[in-house]
């Protein structure tokens, strides 16, 4: 009988290979991460549509501080509250005003458009290699494939027009930051 079934890093094996300890205290605050770093963790939990996260307590969130230049390095984890998963009992966050946990809503407070530019680029310029990686998983069925890239392609749409996309993305912002 085949089963499938994954693996998930032990968290202090984790913060060594990165050159690091796990930072476990309670109340951390997303300042000590650079803008670029929080920038693109944001948007990829907008581009999975992950509100199941947050900084401050860690949840979903494991914080490594670098023993080389004392940095703080977010890394994201489960996932299964996530639009692109579409797990059966996930709700969405009531946080947020979001209906399904298909709604995408930006996490990552308010930036300036170069921050946002940046990290659009930077999204964009992968989209054909995380594509790829999707179509050639051999684990997934053609449907959940299809539903996963559809899911995507509206995420990459948004991006392709960044004047829109960085108002979707100050949602919060008072004054909407430009």
């Amino acid at each position: 009988m085949k089963r499938y079934g994954f693996l998930i890093e032990n968290k202090h094996e984790l913060a060594e290979r990165l050159g690091g300890e796990i930072y476990e205290k309670e109340g951390f605050s997303r300042r000590k991460i650079g803008t670029q770093p929080l920038n693109r963790l944001a948007m990829f939990q907008y581009m999975i549509g992950n509100t199941d996260w947050q900084i401050k307590y860690q949840h979903n969130i494991k914080i490594i501080h670098s023993r080389k230049d004392s940095q703080f390095v977010a890394v994201p984890y489960d996932f299964d509250y996530a639009g692109l998963i579409d797990a059966y009992y996930a709700q969405p966050n009531k946080n947020y005003p979001i209906k399904t946990i298909k709604d995408r809503i930006f996490m990552g407070g308010c930036r300036p458009s170069h921050i946002h530019r940046e990290t659009i680029d930077l999204y964009t310029e992968r989209q054909a290699a995380l594509f790829e990686v999707i179509q050639a998983f051999e684990h997934l069925g053609r449907k959940p494939k299809q539903a996963m890239l559809h899911y995507l392609k509206d995420f990459f749409n948004t991006l392709r027009k960044p004047e829109k996309a960085i108002v979707e993305l100050n949602w919060q912002c008072p004054g909407r930051i430009k």
